[in-house]
């Protein structure tokens, strides 16, 4: 068991993850938390706690201590290099997941992932590596959701459908049962999906379709 938790973000996302854990009781436990962009002034803090400037400074950090990460950067693809960036440093990263979320028995979580108030995640279901699953979504049976993909929040997938890698269902969408998302879509705000999606588009509208390529 880690001593210490360190939220890598610095932003609104890891403000939420920050909540996340205080609803747990665990806001204790974290000791810092990581501007990877290193934007922020020096000697800042969140929640009274120290906001590390960069990676570097993160790394150093971690020397000697017993520190388990938690991402918290809203990004798809940057918590993706994030996640690369803490296997290379042999720092483990653990999830974060809301004591109010509706998660059945049996259901797949991998590292790193994020599970906010009021989601649902039903029987059958497995949430890859990274996952944000935000405020009030719900995944439904069976269905997949690849690795730092993120469901925005009032999002809901039916049954058995497959959301590929780093793909965003924006707020409010909904995704009929059997559909893939592919893999970096972007699926616009209240938009209702009836096919399935091919990788790097934008989908909006009801129903949905593509607007253009990424």
């Amino acid at each position: 068991m880690a001593d210490e938790i360190v939220i890598v973000g610095a932003g609104a996302h890891a403000r939420v993850v920050y909540d996340i854990l205080l609803a747990r009781g665990q806001a204790g436990e974290v000791t810092a938390f990581v501007d990877v962009e290193a934007k922020g002034a020096v000697g800042e803090s969140i929640f009274e706690k120290p906001v590390l400037r960069g990676l570097a400074a993160f790394g150093d950090y971690v020397e000697g201590r017993n520190v388990t990460a938690i991402l918290g950067h809203g990004n798809n693809s940057r918590r993706k290099a994030l996640m690369v960036w803490l296997d290379e440093h042999g720092v483990p990263a653990t999830t974060a997941v809301h004591p109010s979320a509706v998660i059945s028995a049996g259901v797949e979580i991998g590292s790193g992932t994020t599970i906010s108030a009021g989601t649902v995640v039903l029987t059958g279901a497995s949430l890859g590596r990274g996952v944000i699953i935000n405020t009030a979504a719900t995944v439904d049976h069976d269905c997949v959701v690849e690795d730092f993909a993120q469901l925005a929040p009032g999002s809901h997938i039916a049954g058995r459908v497959r959301v590929a890698a780093e793909a965003f269902i924006g707020i409010g969408a909904a995704v009929i049962q059997n559909i893939t998302i592919g893999g970096g879509c972007i699926v616009g705000a209240g938009a209702a999906v009836v096919r399935d999606t091919p990788e790097k588009t934008l989908v909006i509208g009801v129903p949905a379709r593509v607007r253009k390529h990424l």
